[in-house]
Order: C-alpha cells, then sequence, then structure tokens
C-alpha cells in the first residue's frame, strides 16, 4: 500500500499494524489516532482491545504463542 491513500476497515488489530495512521472509532466517534506503537503506548481503548484481541489468541494455541514469544516455559524465563 505505498504511495496510496488506502482506507482499510478491520477488526483484527493485525491487518492495520503497519498503517501510517490508525483511527480508533467507538460508537460512532473518534477516539484516538495515531501509529500501533503510539496507540499502544497511550494504553487507551486500542491498547485494550489489543490486549483482549492478543489473550484470545494465546488461549486458543498457548504452545504457538510461546515459542513465538521466545519463551521458556520450564523456568518461566522470558529471552
Amino acid at each position: 500500500m505505498q504511495a496510496r491513500t488506502s482506507l482499510v476497515v478491520a477488526h483484527r488489530l493485525s491487518t492495520v499494524q503497519k498503517c501510517d495512521r490508525i483511527l480508533v472509532f467507538h460508537h460512532g466517534e473518534l477516539r484516538e489516532a495515531g501509529t500501533h506503537n503510539e496507540l499502544l503506548a497511550q494504553r487507551g481503548l486500542y491498547w485494550r482491545l489489543y490486549q483482549l484481541q492478543y489473550a484470545e489468541d494465546e488461549l486458543e494455541n498457548p504452545i504457538t504463542t510461546a515459542q513465538n514469544q521466545n519463551l521458556n516455559l520450564e523456568s518461566g524465563a522470558v529471552g
């Protein structure tokens, strides 16, 4: 999507993570705007949705999620 303007409507946040600007609407009102990292740093609505969505992914497939995050399940260490 480089060198063009695109409007992406998505419920899966992975779809919009690399967008230049993300607009977060709630009940028809613009609530937040920024990049993926900016919105996560604000710890607002986008952050909460991100936490819920990825917590759900972990529950569906905890072993794959742990492998992707490079977790040592036996010692509890992250690395």
